[in-house]
């Protein structure tokens, strides 16, 4: 083929050339075609830096060995010159390759991506280039050399991996794999200054190498030789000696710096510690924790029990519990924001505060647990070497026995099912149970595990979880088989339509795999966050919308829109697009009556009551869970009742951009006791009042205004509705319970009885409480404490 002889030279030149280019362009393409590691951006830098690292240091000791064969009269120049060429060439590639996804799939943030792509794999390939180099400068023999730079970057990654292990980061910084940023469900991850800092601290450390080899080689020959006595040789020693002593002091103070948490940086920030018979509890003074520390304590003990009684085993203690203020410090000091961890070989808890009883502690302490029945390395469920994550998250979530909505695991994988979102257990039992959307694999696994539990035994799931989800060898039936059993056992469940739509907005959500631009919305989040802290209005309005465009699919993005329209008095935009959503009736039944009540709430704050009267009444006729009931009546009651209008406005504070929540918090006390002082509101204003001052975790209080709220119910049981009167006594128990009113907790509970929907969930949850509150009563603070 004689016309294609000029193009097979040209590429064999190319070959020849940039062997190393080429092999990232390849790696590219081959990637291109999949989500998330296939665009510009987090991931594929993550899974793209350790392969640049390699054919850098490649490139690096290939470039040694041509200098020294043809000596330059400045090889130390050449090699610079090198350093940018060859790596910029071949991160180029990569994203050239990369770049191809735009055939196949959408790419969301093209610069961010590009940005992330640089910082990870670019100077992750940078890093691996210089490390060849001064492995080759220290050798003559190039194998040797490869050698000695693959080792260096074995030995970053198992001291990352160790640190990962061992330590209660969620995330770690490379030089040779980049930053990976922990729990896949955490979906933001930016290019921040910790990032940058980190890239800096690795430009020392290059630095002090080079500077090394500088001094300790033939600037002609690249070999190595005893420094001689000059002015270079002290010139360079002092620079050395700078670069090395700072980035020393660097690692020394990685934690501080946010390249790295250790159990230190935990104690820094959580400094109090109590301790109980299983755990060692570490919180913040003067937070809301603190406030309800030996609730909590109590609380953990009773978990404790709970899991113990069922799996049969008990792991090493003490369980340390790390029990941050919020998401936000959390993130700041481990990594994790909103998703809370426990590994199992660790037996750490980290959680940060939600209201009492911190419905997430159950889950995490059954991994905890796990740690006793799984592998002895990492207690996991594993099978072939690699861990079913299906059973890691499915049996915690079992013990857990999460009741939402008044619907049980088994009525929530039931709903899964009726809405044709059920994943099969084949995808969820291993590594695929990341690829589903968290909400869909959870309750899917839990709901599994729990059958596994309730049709064979707890002792058959604790085996189940040994043999790494082997049916055949533990139940003595095939995956297939139990599947079927199991499905049987959900298509059982009563599930009436009104509920089945009540729940689709919750089970709407989508896996990170198919939802291409979920880091550039989180990304996007914080910037318009900021932007309304500056007051920049234009900014907002164009990320609003720029997140509408990105997922015209997800209504909240739009009712974020409509908001932001409301909150600076553009009434008009604000009903516009409220009503759009309002009357879509492909927009789930949740979200619409979302929209209907930010609807009647701009149309009261422009005195048309009798639009808003319609917006709302069409809401309250949406089915929609509990809560939503509750919030629906209320704004109904502002719209239809003028003497609690005004009070309830002041209480729900909607659209108002001045708070802070402090000042939030108190006006809606405020508001809550007004309305308690009106006839109308005389119970309903002590409940809202005493659910504020819950949320502080004030819980003495609380449950003092709730008491109050439930003598105005006594007399007259038509002053709260029964979402409201449930919702009471709901609240009562917690906050009674909290304050060590046992004896109040317990009549709480008696009272709401009457009150629950004759469910599998509510029976469990009504269960489950009664148990809590007896083993409240065994645990009196002075047995459990011991502060520290």
């Amino acid at each position: 083929m004689p016309a294609s002889s000029p193009k097979l030279r040209a590429v064999r030149r190319l070959l020849r050339a940039e062997p190393f280019a080429v092999a990232a362009f390849v790696l590219g393409v081959v990637l291109a075609p999949w989500p998330l590691v296939g665009v510009w951006g987090y991931e594929s830098s993550l899974v793209c830096a350790p392969v640049l690292s390699i054919l850098g240091l490649m490139d690096a000791v290939r470039a040694v060995g041509r200098v020294r064969a043809a000596p330059d009269a400045a090889p130390w120049e050449a090699l610079a010159t090198r350093s940018v060429v060859g790596p910029g060439l071949t991160c180029l590639a990569l994203a050239a390759g990369l770049g191809t996804a735009f055939l196949w799939q959408r790419v969301c943030d093209p610069a961010g991506g590009l940005a992330l792509l640089a910082m990870g794999a670019g100077l992750s390939c940078v890093a691996g280039w210089w490390t060849g180099a001064l492995c080759a400068v220290a050798t003559r023999s190039r194998r040797r050399a490869v050698a000695l730079a693959v080792g260096a970057v074995l030995a970053s990654t198992a001291v990352a991996l160790l640190r990962l292990y061992r330590d209660p980061a969620v995330f770690a910084f490379d030089p040779y794999w980049g930053y990976f940023a922990g729990a896949i469900y955490d979906e933001h991850v930016e290019v921040g200054p910790t990032f940058v800092a980190y890239r800096i601290y690795n430009a020392l450390a290059i630095g002090a190498g080079i500077v090394l080899a500088l001094l300790l080689t033939d600037p002609r020959t690249l070999t190595l030789r005893r420094p001689r006595r000059s002015r270079r040789t002290v010139l360079l020693s002092v620079l050395f000696a700078a670069l090395a002593g700072r980035t020393i002091h660097l690692a020394a103070t990685a934690d501080m710096r946010g390249f790295h948490a250790s159990l230190r940086t935990l104690e820094r920030a959580l400094p109090r510690t109590l301790r109980t018979e299983h755990f060692v509890l570490h919180f913040a003074p003067q937070t809301a924790t603190h406030r309800e520390i030996e609730a909590l304590a109590a609380e953990h003990e009773f978990a404790y029990a709970e899991i113990a009684r069922r799996v049969g085993a008990e792991p090493k203690g003490p369980i340390h519990s790390f029990v941050f203020p919020d998401a936000g410090t959390k993130r700041a000091v481990m990594g994790a924001g909103r998703v809370e961890v426990a590994p199992p070989w660790r037996r750490h808890l980290y959680l940060h505060h939600k209201p009492f009883p911190q419905a997430s502690l159950l889950h995490e302490l059954a991994h905890a647990f796990e740690s006793a029945i799984g592998d002895p390395l990492f207690g996991l469920s594993l099978r072939g070497g690699l861990p079913n994550m299906g059973l890691v998250e499915g049996v915690a979530t079992a013990m857990a026995d999460p009741v939402v909505d008044d619907l049980s695991i088994h009525e929530q994988a039931a709903v899964l099912r009726r809405l044709g979102k059920l994943p099969p257990l084949g995808r969820i039992l291993g590594t695929g149970f990341w690829t589903v959307a968290g909400r869909h694999a959870y309750t899917a696994a839990g709901s599994f595990a729990a059958f596994v539990a309730e049709h064979y035994s707890d002792a058959a799931l604790v085996a189940l979880y040994r043999a790494g989800g082997d049916t055949e060898a533990v139940l003595g039936v095939s995956l297939d088989a139990v599947e079927a059993e199991w499905h049987a056992l959900l298509d059982r469940q009563v599930i009436p339509d009104e509920v089945l739509e009540a729940q689709r907005a919750r089970f709407a959500v989508r896996s990170i795999f198919e939802r291409p631009c979920a880091h550039r919305l989180a990304r996007l989040y914080g910037e318009i966050t900021r932007a309304r802290a500056r007051g920049e209005e234009d900014e907002v309005f164009e990320g609003l919308e720029t997140a509408c465009n990105l997922e015209p699919f997800e209504p909240r993005h739009r009712l974020a829109l409509a908001e932001e329209y409301a909150a600076v008095g553009e009434v008009g935009r604000a009903v516009e697009v409220y009503a759009a959503l309002a009357e879509d009736g492909a927009v789930p039944s949740v979200r619409r009556a979302e929209a209907y009540e930010g609807l009647a709430l701009v149309h009261v704050g422009a005195g048309a009551f009798e639009d808003a009267k319609r917006a709302i009444e069409a809401a309250r006729e949406l089915p929609v869970p509990s809560a939503w009931r509750r919030r629906l009546e209320l704004v109904h009651r502002a719209v239809t009742e003028p003497t609690l209008r005004d009070l309830v406005l002041r209480y729900l504070r909607r659209f108002d951009r001045r708070e802070d929540g402090i000042s939030l918090l108190a006006g809606r006390i405020a508001a809550a006791a007004a309305i308690g002082r009106t006839s109308a509101g005389r119970a309903l204003g002590p409940y809202l009042e005493g659910r504020q001052l819950a949320n502080a975790a004030v819980h003495d209080l609380a449950h003092d205004a709730l008491h109050r709220a439930g003598a105005v119910f006594d007399e007259d049981p038509a002053a709260l509705s029964a979402d409201f009167s449930r919702a009471l006594y709901e609240l009562d128990a917690a906050t009674a319970l909290a304050a060590g009113d046992l004896d109040g907790a317990t009549a709480s509970l008696e009272r709401l009885e009457a009150l629950l929907p004759p469910t599998d969930g509510a029976r469990r949850w009504l269960a489950r409480w009664r148990s809590r509150i007896e083993a409240h009563r065994r645990l009196r603070t002075g047995e459990i404490r011991s502060p520290g």
